[in-house]
């Protein structure tokens, strides 16, 4: 499932958006690192950010990668958060 959201505030001057993707896999993924494992994992990613329009097109934000049961197999989130300046033409 993905949820795909976004929101401009005081006249768009900030902007909330992203996308967050959920889906389940199997833990068994035949191979024999995973052979004893049974049932199903939850699995899911995530890119909220967040612009503030500094001055005409040029916008200065952040933007977190959030994972779970992507890139590792215990229970943990993994949040790699980022700042970036954007140009819009």
């Amino acid at each position: 499932m993905t949820f795909y959201f976004g929101r401009g505030f005081f006249r768009y001057k900030v902007f909330v958006g992203g996308s967050m993707v959920c889906w389940t896999e199997n833990r068994d993924r035949g191979e024999a690192y995973t052979d004893s494992l049974r049932g199903k994992k939850l699995a899911m990613f995530g890119d909220p950010q967040v612009w503030v329009k500094v001055w005409k097109g040029i916008s200065v934000g952040t933007r977190m990668n959030i994972f779970y049961h992507v890139l590792r197999d215990d229970n943990r989130w993994q949040v790699y958060p980022t700042l970036g300046t954007k140009v819009q033409f």
